[in-house]
Order: structure tokens, then sequence, then C-alpha cells
């Protein structure tokens, strides 16, 4: 991939993320109040369990069961902000991202108005319904989830190494060596799934291609006798659609299994490693409770960021695929004058599209009366919307 197509996928990010931009950072901002609440949580339970639980840090003029009420309190209230602050997040990135998707949308469906006939013959049009849909979709998913996600977990991994180095360096270098192999093990899936995507995603228009087709002309179908032509074709372009998924499949599943396999691992080092230092007593009871919490916060959040790296090959794809529509260039302003124009006067317009469809109609039953082969009937410059209901009506 050159440089020029990486700076237009990103291009596209960045032109309809304008008005939407403070949405986005209140998303990050609430994300990062909603990871200090929770890391804060395994603090309070181990100062409760190193100084509490053994009589040594009860503040002046309270028992055992104040000092435990409140450290519960503490927990509460912790537990309360960090769910007041996702609720945030999560609000914030609804407005953002349902923002975001419009904008691609009415920009597609604006766009797509004023390309020129002759693109719309060369591209088909389950393809081109299949990128503005599904295409739109995954672009949504990668900026307005996957993004903030990988922030995220960045800045998770980020503070919780940092409290846990504080704690012990050992322990922390033990849960932290197996960060490179889960992240280095999701980009080689990442490289091995972009190119399967992009076959399955290929497919997926040329299968919407064909059902679009036949739909819409199934009326010749029938009067050809083309039905067996037409299931054949369907169903061969369908199993190689179903066998692209089917490989993909299993690529998932190796992956995922062996992300289990590896985690898992990581669970076991740092609990034996952390059995180990408290019998020893290089680290307290409160420590070591502290340790299991921050390890076991760390695991999914690494193999999100996995899945999230792997699942970038589909954003690229799709980007790719969205910018080729943006990029095609527009008739020009004569064209679309004319187009608009044709708006004003609704009964102008039906008549002039009868007309091409009488005329049509009688050049193709000449050519067909004389044999001649079928060639390129000129259609006048109207808007690509009018040239599609001409040609719908003309195969009636």
């Amino acid at each position: 991939m050159n440089t020029k197509n990486k700076t237009g996928k990103f291009r596209i990010i960045f032109r309809f993320l304008k008005g939407n931009i403070r949405f986005f950072v209140g998303t990050l901002l609430f994300s990062v109040l909603f990871t200090a609440c929770n890391a804060l949580i395994p603090q309070i339970v181990k100062y409760t369990a190193d100084h509490i639980l053994v009589l040594d840090g009860i503040p002046d003029g309270l028992n055992v069961r104040q000092t435990l009420l409140l450290s519960a309190l503490l927990v509460a209230a912790s537990a309360v902000l960090s769910g007041v602050f996702n609720y945030l997040s999560k609000m914030c990135l609804a407005k953002g991202s349902e923002n975001f998707l419009k904008s691609i949308r009415d920009t597609l469906y604006h766009h797509t108005q004023y390309l020129p006939f002759s693109w719309h013959v060369k591209h088909q049009t389950g393809e081109i319904i299949q990128r503005c849909t599904s295409d739109v979709e995954v672009i949504r998913n990668f900026v307005c989830r996957q993004l903030p996600e990988v922030f995220r977990i960045c800045f998770l991994i980020v503070l919780y190494l940092g409290i846990m180095f504080s704690m012990n360096v050992q322990i922390t270098l033990a849960a932290a060596a197996f960060f490179p192999v889960i992240i280095g093990y999701s980009c080689y899936f990442y490289s091995r799934i972009g190119k399967r995507f992009q076959d399955a995603d290929e497919a997926e228009g040329a299968l919407s291609s064909t059902v679009q087709e036949n739909l819409t002309g199934v009326r010749v179908v029938r009067a050809f006798g083309r039905e067996k032509y037409e299931i054949d074709r369907f169903d061969e372009k369908n199993n190689a659609y179903s066998n692209l998924w089917v490989y993909l499949g299993k690529l998932m599943s190796v992956y995922w299994a062996s992300g289990d396999l590896i985690t898992n691992l990581q669970v076991l080092v740092v609990m034996v490693t952390g059995v180990v230092f408290a019998v020893n007593g290089q680290i307290t009871l409160g420590e070591f409770m502290a340790f299991i919490s921050y390890n076991a916060s760390l695991t999914w959040p690494v193999r999100s960021l996995g899945r999230i790296i792997s699942d970038m090959s589909k954003a690229g794809v799709s980007m790719e695929r969205v910018a080729y529509i943006l990029e095609a260039e527009e008739e020009d302003a004569a064209v679309k004058c004319e187009a608009k124009s044709t708006d004003r006067n609704e009964n102008a317009e039906n008549i002039y599209l009868v007309a091409c469809i009488n005329g049509m109609r009688q050049l193709w039953l000449i050519r067909f009366l004389r044999g001649q082969q079928s060639k390129r009937v000129r259609i006048p410059k109207i808007k690509a919307v009018e040239k599609s209901r001409l040609w719908d009506i003309s195969l009636e």
C-alpha cells in the first residue's frame, strides 16, 4: 500500500470528524477517570488487608468494625464514580459515533447522485450498496469504538504497570513479559487476516450484485427460461463467499485458542510467583491481592488490544473501498444544473422520460428484427437517479 492511499484513508477520518471532536474528547476524558477509579479499588483492599486487619493502621477513635465499614464505603464510592464516568463516556461516544455515521452516509448519498452514468455502468449496484452499508459500518466500528478503546487500554496498561512496579519489580516483569508475545502474535494474524477479509468483502459485493440483478430482472429471466443458469450462478458465488468466511473462521479460532493459552499461562505465572514471594515475606498479603487484581484487570484488555489490531485490517480495506467512491469525479456543473432544473417541473420530466423510453424501445425493436448485435444506446445526461428510473421502466 502506498503512502497516498494511507493519507487518503486518514483524510476520510478527519473529514467526517469535524464538528464531533468535542464528543470524542469527552469520551477519552471520562475513560481516563473511569480507569483511575477502578485502579483505586485494589489499593483500598490492599491497605485494609495490610493495616486494618492486623490492627496497626486503625485511625484514632475508630474500632475495627467502623474502619472496615469506612473501607467498604470507599470501595462503594469508587465503584459508583466509576459507573458514572463510564456512563458519561458511553453517552459522549454514542453522540459522536451517530453524528460521524450520519455525516458519512449523507455525503455518500449526495455524491453518488451526481456521479456520471458511465461510472454506474462500470460498477455493479450490489457492490456500491455493500460499500455504502457494510464498509461504512466497519469504519464506524473502528473510529468510534476501537480507537477510543485503544487509548483507554494503553492508559490502563501504563497506569497499572506503574502501580505494580511500585509494589514489586520482579512480579511486574513476570506479568509484563507476556504482553509483547500477545501483541506480536496479534500483529502476525493482522497480516494474515487482512488479505482474506478483502477477498471475502469483494465476494460479498459480487453476491449482492447477483441477487440484485435477479430481483430486478426477474421477468427477463423467466421470459428467456434462464432460471437454471441463474441458480447455478448464484450457488457458485454463494459457495465462494461461504468458503472464504469458513477459512477466516478457522484463522480466528486458532488466534483465540492460542490467546487463551498465553493469557492463562500469564495468570498462572503471576499467581505462583506471588505466592512464593508472599511466603518468603518479600510482599505482604495485601500486595499479593492487589497483584492478582491488577493482573486480572490487564489480561482481557491486552487481549482486546490484540483483537483490535487484528481488526484494523478490516477497517483499512473498508476505508479504501469507501474512498474509491468519494474520490470518483462528479459530473460537471452544467450537467448538475440541468439535472436540478428538471426537478422543478415534474410534468415536463415525466414527458421527457416517456419520450426517451419509447424511442429506446423502437430502436431496440428495429435492431432485434434486423438481427443486429446489441449496441450501446446513448442516454442523455441527466441525474443518476433519473437514469436508474429510466432503465427500470424500460425493462418492464
